[in-house]
């Protein structure tokens, strides 16, 4: 069901983020490692994200 989502490279990046670091993180107490993962994730796919677009929207302003 979750691959049908993954279109971009932000969206793999944060399932594949998100994946590793719960299975790293799963000794963690009381499921403090999905929290942990979860960010993780969130973060990874903003980063893949923010290197993947322009800042400025690609705009050219001469």
């Amino acid at each position: 069901m979750t691959l049908l989502y993954l279109k971009t490279r932000p969206m793999v990046a944060t399932v594949v983020t998100a994946g590793t670091v719960s299975l790293l993180a799963r000794s963690l107490p009381h499921q403090l490692g999905l929290m942990v993962a979860a960010i993780a994730g969130i973060a990874a796919g903003l980063w893949v994200e923010g290197r993947q677009f322009p800042r400025d929207g690609g705009l050219s302003r001469d």
